[in-house]
């Protein structure tokens, strides 16, 4: 049945909020997940053309990012909507493509729309109702189609932190359909000397990777994979699973603990455990940080460490969009949003959250919930100017060879002024 869906579109619904600060610049299947992004774990499996539909203020980077795919514009024949939250579409394998329905799926309290499959018309009725957050579940349900069940569970990921709880799993199924569909040689077919392996049956390494003397890599609890171009230094210690990206550089001494997964061009040091990197992110220097989800371009000073267990062993409670969130798990650390800096020994809260472009130093302890396009730390913040965010932005891409292009800059000017809500809210002014 797979090939009958000639055309499938991926959605926005507006649950997207909750996933912060990570997702204000990127669709969310464009998360990190496993060792690759959640797109390729969702759509596995599918040979058909795959169209976007994401926020209004998304739309042209991804023209521009994706040249050649369709962005929020209806198609001149049926096609199949699967929501970029889901993490597999395998069980609508079986749906009928000769008429028109949709699926839901109970998400809490809520009932979510996980797919549908619709003929041009109605593809018009829902892009009209687009809202700045994205779809709502009532426009679908207002086309008044069938509602179709499915037998298998459909899994969405509800919130960043989600992403980590998953990752043990993830990280070893993506290896596994990375290692089929490349024919990528395990550790013992290769020859590093000087270098310490545990099960090297469990390590897959690029050709091209570059590890340094007396590093030890320990795939006994999972898998370890490393893609082209990486660098790791002498003496690091590597325990699996973990999914690095390509050219990366892992400095000496590193201690990166599992399940983590490190997107491409990260630069990264000291102690790092069971995260989720983005990408294009540096971390070169000691500190500790865990259980945490951290996107693009964001750079942590020497010394920033973070908590990621209460004093109290209790369940994490985080805070994203200003909505109060209970995530149900003892283990949580930060969540720092693209373009977030911090500075050398700043320490933070477990549940610590930010928005994007945040310029965090000084001592103690900063609020556990810190809006974007804020400047300070834990005794007071202001709001960072929209023209530094960006000249620093274009400044830091520049150095890996990215350019900052206007649809890029339109991004942050929308997220600027979306945000003035909640910077209104949460920012802390110096004392006079």
């Amino acid at each position: 049945m797979i090939e009958l869906f000639q055309n499938a579109i991926l959605f926005e619904d507006v649950n997207v909020r909750r996933f912060g600060a990570v997702a204000l610049l990127r669709p969310v299947w464009a998360l990190r997940s496993g060792a690759g992004i959640l797109r390729e774990r969702t759509l596995s499996g599918f040979k058909t053309t795959i169209h976007r539909w994401v926020r209004p203020h998304l739309v042209e980077w991804q023209r521009v990012f994706h040249p050649g795919t369709i962005v929020n514009e209806a198609l001149p024949v049926p096609a199949l909507f699967v929501n970029g939250r889901l993490l597999s579409a395998t069980p609508l394998f079986v749906l009928p493509t000769d008429r028109e329905w949709v699926v839901t799926t109970n998400e809490g309290t809520e009932l979510t729309v996980v797919a549908a499959f619709l003929k041009p018309d109605n593809q018009l009725k829902i892009l009209n109702s687009l809202t700045p957050e994205g779809f709502t579940n009532e426009s679908w349900m207002d086309l008044n189609i069938p509602v179709l069940q499915v037998d298998d569970e459909l899994d969405l990921i509800c919130h960043p932190f989600d992403l980590l709880v998953r990752q043990e799993r993830e990280i070893e199924e993506t290896i596994l359909n990375k290692v089929k569909s490349s024919n990528t040689p395990s550790y013992k077919n290769q020859n590093l000397p000087a270098v310490w392996v545990n099960n090297p049956e469990q390590l897959f390494l690029h050709p091209t990777v570059k590890i340094g003397m007396q590093s030890v890599l320990d795939a006994s609890e999972g898998p370890i994979w490393i893609g082209e171009g990486t660098t790791i230094e002498g003496h690091a210690y590597l325990k699996g699973p973990l999914a690095i990206g390509s050219n990366c550089y892992l400095r000496a001494g590193i201690k990166l603990y599992g399940p983590s997964s490190i997107g491409p061009v990260c630069k990264l040091g000291g102690e790092i455990q069971k995260s989720l990197w983005m990408g294009y992110a540096n971390k070169q220097h000691d500190g500790y940080i865990g259980t945490s989800v951290i996107g693009s371009w964001v750079n942590i000073g020497a010394g920033t460490n973070n908590s990621d267990l209460k004093n109290t062993y209790g369940p994490v409670t985080i805070t994203i969009a200003g909505e109060r969130i209970e995530t149900g798990e003892v283990h949580i650390g930060a969540l720092l949003g693209d373009h977030t800096k911090t500075s050398i020994g700043l320490q933070l809260n477990t549940g610590t959250v930010t928005g994007i472009a945040c310029n965090l130093f000084g001592s103690g302890f900063p609020p556990t919930y810190i809006p974007s396009f804020a400047w300070g730390g834990a005794d007071w913040l202001i709001e960072h100017s929209l023209p530094k965010a960006i000249e620093t932005a274009r400044i830091a891409m520049s150095r890996r060879n990215r350019e900052m292009v206007p649809a890029i800059e339109e991004m942050f000017r929308t997220i600027f002024n979306q945000t003035i809500p909640e910077r209104a809210k949460y920012l802390k002014r110096k004392q006079a």
